[in-house]
C-alpha cells in the first residue's frame, strides 16, 4: 500500500507497514529488522511536509501507542505512549486541571513527531514543544531501550529526535494548570508592523504576525491570560474560521485554476476574514486552529534581530517579481533553548514561514525565499519543506557533530536511516 503526507507533496512504497500496541512490540521490530538487515521509519500523523518518515523499508505507525500512562498532580508531570495526538493530549488533561504551557497551530499532529521537527507555537517566554518534555523512553537500532530523565544531557538530542535516533514510544511532559487566553486581533499596513516589530513583538506574551500578500495588511494576534468570562468569535467570520477547508478551499482552487485572480482573491480574503476583534477560550483552543485546507509550507528560524529585514524583504520580493502568494506569511516567535538539533539553539528566533497553496509560482517563491533566510542566518524548520544538505548544517548548528555521534552509538547499523538523514545528517560512508 502506498503512502502520502498531509501535504501530499511526498508519495512512497513502504515494504511493510506495522502498528505495534505496546514498547515490547517496537523492541521486537527493531532487532528483527537489524538482523535482517531491513530499515524502519516511526512516522506519527504524518503532517511534515518534509521526507523526514519516508521510507522503502518498514513503517511503523505510533497510532497504537496512544494512551496516557500516569498523571502526578504534585509535579504537573504526564507521562504518556508518543503517539498520542496532541488534541487527544490536551483532552486527557482537562480533567486534571491541567495544559500545556505552549502548542502550534495544528493539534492533530502526534507528540513524538511534533517534537521530531522541533514544532513551536509562539511566544518569547516560550521555546518550541520540546522544552516541555522532561522524560522519554526510545527503542535505539540495537533493540535497547533507553530511558531518559531530565538530568540526562541526551534528552536535549530527543527533544529534536529527527526520527534518526530510534522509536521514541513514550514521553514525559511538564504540564501546568489550565489557564484561558484572550485573543485581541487587529490589522496594521505592514510597512508599519516593520517600523515596530520590536514593540509589537513584545506587547504580549504571545505574538503571532500574519502578512497577506496582496493587501498590504498583516494581521496581529496578542494573547494574554485572562480570568474574563469566555466568548468565542462569532458571526460569518468566526464560523468561516472554523471551517477553513470548506470556506477557503474553493477560494484556493479557483486561484489555481486562474492565477491571475490571486492578488484579488487574497484581497476578498482579508474582507471578510480579517480584521479587530476579541474572544476568550482555553488556552488550547486559542493556541491551535482548525485544520487548514492543504498547502505547502517553507520554514527557517532566523535571528530575532532580523525580523523585520526578512519581512521587508519578502514584501519587497513579493511585489518586485509579481510573485502570486496564495497563502498567509507567518511570523511567529521563539525562546533559545538548549536541544542539540533545534533551530533556536543557543538564540532567539522568529519562526518564518512562506506558504503557498495553489499558485503556479511555488517553486520560484521558496527558492528565492530560502536563499534570503540563508543569508540570514537561517536553520531550516525540519518538518517543512528545505533544500539544505549536512555540509551546510554542520556549520550552522553547534551540537550537529555531538548529534550524529549519539544517533551512530544508538543506531550503528542504520536501521532508521533513509534519503532524509543522509541527505540532513550525511550518510554513513562519510562518517
Amino acid at each position: 500500500m502506498r503512502a502520502t503526507n498531509w501535504a501530499r507533496n511526498h508519495r512512497w512504497q513502504p515494504a511493510a507497514r506495522a502498528v505495534p500496541a505496546t514498547e515490547a512490540e517496537v523492541v521486537a521490530l527493531v532487532a528483527q529488522a537489524r538482523e535482517r538487515g531491513h530499515r524502519v521509519k516511526a512516522i506519527g500523523a504524518g503532517h511534515s511536509w518534509s521526507d523526514a518518515a519516508v521510507t522503502a523499508g518498514t513503517q511503523v505507525s505510533l497510532d497504537g501507542l496512544r494512551r496516557v500512562l500516569a498523571v502526578d498532580l504534585a509535579t504537573g508531570c504526564v507521562r504518556v505512549e508518543a503517539g498520542i495526538r496532541l488534541h487527544e493530549l490536551s483532552t486527557a488533561l482537562a480533567p486534571h486541571g491541567l495544559t500545556l504551557q505552549n502548542l502550534g497551530s495544528i493539534a492533530q499532529q502526534s507528540l513524538a513527531g511534533a517534537i521530531a521537527t522541533a514544532t513551536h507555537g509562539t511566544g518569547l517566554n516560550n521555546g518550541h514543544l520540546g522544552t516541555q518534555i522532561v522524560g522519554a523512553r526510545v527503542v535505539t537500532g540495537t533493540g535497547a531501550v533507553v530511558s531518559l530523565d531530565a538530568q540526562d544531557q541526551r534528552l536535549d538530542a530527543v527533544r529534536v529526535h529527527l526520527g534518526a535516533l530510534g522509536v521514541v514510544t513514550e514521553l514525559t511532559v511538564a504540564a501546568v494548570p489550565a489557564f484561558d487566553l484572550e485573543e485581541q486581533a487587529e490589522t496594521r499596513p505592514v510597512a508599519e508592523v516593520i517600523a515596530e516589530l520590536d514593540a509589537i513583538r513584545a506587547s504580549a506574551e504571545w505574538v503571532k504576525l500574519w502578512w497577506i500578500p496582496h493587501t498590504g495588511q498583516v494581521q496581529i494576534y496578542r494573547w494574554s491570560r485572562t480570568s474574563a468570562p469566555r466568548r468565542a468569535r462569532g458571526g460569518l467570520a468566526g464560523l468561516l474560521e472554523r471551517n477553513t477547508r470548506l470556506s477557503y478551499g474553493p477560494i484556493l482552487a479557483l486561484g489555481g485554476l486562474v492565477p491571475s485572480l490571486i492578488p484579488s482573491l487574497n484581497r476578498s480574503v482579508f474582507r471578510t476574514s480579517f480584521g479587530t476583534w476579541s474572544r476568550v477560550e482555553p488556552s488550547n483552543r486559542v493556541f491551535s486552529m482548525a485544520m487548514p485546507p492543504r498547502h505547502r509550507e517553507l520554514g527557517y528560524g532566523i535571528p530575532i534581530a532580523r525580523t523585520a529585514e526578512a519581512l521587508a524583504w519578502t514584501v519587497e520580493h513579493v511585489e518586485r517579481e509579481s510573485v502570486r502568494v496564495d497563502f498567509i506569511f507567518e511570523l511567529r516567535f521563539v525562546r533559545g533553548d538548549t536541544a542539540w538539533m533545534s533551530p533556536a539553539h543557543g538564540r532567539d528566533v522568529c519562526q518564518i514561514g512562506a506558504y503557498v497553496a495553489r499558485s503556479p509560482d511555488r517553486a520560484r517563491f521558496f527558492a528565492a525565499f530560502e536563499e534570503h533566510m540563508l543569508a540570514l542566518d537561517g536553520r531550516p524548520h525540519w518538518g517543512k519543506e528545505f533544500s539544505v544538505g549536512h555540509e551546510l548544517l554542520r556549520a550552522r548548528l553547534p551540537e550537529f557533530d555531538r548529534f550524529d555521534a549519539l544517533r551512530r552509538q544508538w543506531d550503528p547499523a542504520g536501521v532508521f536511516d533513509n534519503a532524509f538523514t543522509d541527505r540532513v545528517l550525511g550518510p554513513r560512508a562519510s562518517a
